[in-house]
């Protein structure tokens, strides 16, 4: 099977999904940008705190999960990049995005590039100068 064959049935299974309802907590899955900082500051790496945080999310679907903006402890470039994620995540799953993605500090002078592969990109974070790694979804592409 090939890559985009497994990440369409992965995007399949994430929308067939319903929302659950949101809790206070979720033990250690962060449930918003806020407890991602902590997580931070507690010394996880921002890769495993990430995909427990979009693993949450995708149970809940709600957007709580971006009350509060991205992690300032954060570089500039990847506080524009979790804007995106923001937006492109409540864009995906028809949520009122959060009004702080368009704050201009999350808005990139120059393009920056995490992955170095100028020829995938997705709306959100582009508009940021900002270009994350897709794979293809059933409504769309994902920045993730």
């Amino acid at each position: 099977m090939t890559r985009k064959a497994i990440d369409k049935l992965a995007w399949q299974s994430i929308h067939r999904h319903p929302p659950r309802p949101v809790k206070e907590s979720c033990g250690w899955q962060p449930m918003d940008y806020q407890g991602l900082e902590q997580r931070l500051q507690e010394g996880a790496e921002f890769e495993h705190i990430w995909s427990d945080f979009l693993h949450a999310f995708y149970d809940y679907k709600d957007a709580s999960f971006f009350r509060y903006p991205s992690p300032i402890s954060l570089s500039t470039e990847w506080q524009a990049l979790l804007a995106g994620a923001a937006e492109w995540l409540s864009d995906e799953f028809g949520i009122e995005p959060p009004k702080w993605i368009d704050l201009p500090e999350y808005f990139l002078a120059e393009p920056w590039d995490r992955w170095r592969i100028w020829d995938w990109t997705c709306r959100p974070s582009s508009k940021r100068n900002c270009v994350s790694r897709l794979r293809h979804s059933g409504s769309g592409t994902s920045p993730f």
